[in-house]
């Protein structure tokens, strides 16, 4: 489920396969029926997405930037910003299925439809480009090619930072790896038993170490990361230009 929204209300479940495209303007055509206005959703949810845009502030203080947020859903976060004065702020999806509400806040101008980077003007670079809790659909590889293609739209000195919902801390000591494989393959037990389905397959987790290797061999230089205070992990990494600016005499 997503926003207390049962998967099987939209489709039938896949534990092997990403939902179909589909999909989701399936499941916003009932998150609207649902939910009339922000203020109707789970206020922990809000309060992780202010979190996120609290960090965005912090590490891009000056309003004038030219941001694009890659995929940026129903756009709390982004309302968040351009209403604290990142005017210059623009964003990207897939349909305009999820923006029912940020239509009315951001400028038509502000918005492309479609999949990055082909939506994008070919000569439109920016300053930063935010990818907030979307990697959690792409493989490893196929991250390393998208934060690729995620490089050549910065500017000299732009910046990619990449915001996860999907954080995973990997266990440390022998017990807690074991009680790990142990769920593991009580989990696809029951699957394979047809008592309990795996559910859907929504996406990846990864950890800090994969995060970085990521990063690193997308040609991105790693000038910062960690956690929120809500928890949320963040990497922030500068194209090859910019690396190479700051290094001369």
């Amino acid at each position: 489920s997503w926003f207390g929204i049962p998967f099987t209300q939209i489709s039938q479940l896949d534990s092997i396969h990403f939902p179909r495209a589909e999909f989701y303007p399936a499941f916003y055509n009932i998150f609207f029926e649902t939910f009339k206005n922000w203020s109707e959703i789970d206020p922990h949810w809000l309060k992780l997405k202010t979190d996120v845009a609290s960090l965005i502030q912090r590490l891009l203080p000056s309003p004038n930037t030219r941001i694009l947020s890659v995929g940026c859903g129903i756009g709390f976060v982004e309302k968040t910003l351009f209403e604290a004065g990142y005017k210059n702020l623009e964003i990207t999806e897939l349909t305009p299925a999820p923006l029912q509400w940020l239509k009315h806040i951001l400028p038509p101008s502000n918005t492309h439809l479609g999949k990055f980077p082909n939506c994008i003007p070919p000569d439109r670079v920016y300053d930063v480009i935010c990818l907030s809790a979307i990697d959690y659909c792409f493989e490893s590889q196929a991250l390393i090619e998208f934060l690729k293609q995620v490089q050549r739209k910065l500017t000299p000195q732009g910046t990619c930072l990449l915001i996860s919902a999907s954080f995973y801390t990997p266990p440390k000591t022998l017990d807690q790896k074991l009680l790990e494989f142990a769920r593991e393959i009580y989990r696809n037990t029951l699957h394979a038993s047809h008592i309990r389905t795996r559910g859907q397959l929504w996406g990846y987790l990864r950890s800090q170490e994969e995060y970085r290797a990521a990063v690193s061999a997308a040609g991105l230089f790693i000038q910062e990361d960690g956690l929120t205070e809500m928890g949320s992990y963040f990497i922030k990494g500068i194209g090859q230009n910019a690396q190479n600016s700051a290094t001369q005499p």
